[in-house]
């Protein structure tokens, strides 16, 4: 995969992932804080964070050439 396709494969992923952030963030906002149900949105958000940094840590690492 060339340098182009791979970014542009990164940056749909990540747009993927802080929508689907969003989404749960939109749904957790809705719970109340001291239900199971946010506690698990939460953890999601978690995990949907740390995979957004891990597609902007990849995307840097892209080397310049093909």
């Amino acid at each position: 995969m060339d340098r182009t396709t791979r970014t542009i494969v990164l940056e749909e992923e990540q747009q993927r992932l802080e929508q689907e952030l969003d989404e749960v963030a939109e749904e957790a906002a809705g719970e109340d804080p001291e239900s199971d149900a946010y506690e698990r949105l939460h953890q999601r958000g978690q995990r949907l964070e740390r995979e957004i940094v891990g597609v902007l840590s990849s995307r840097r690492r892209i080397p310049m050439g093909r």
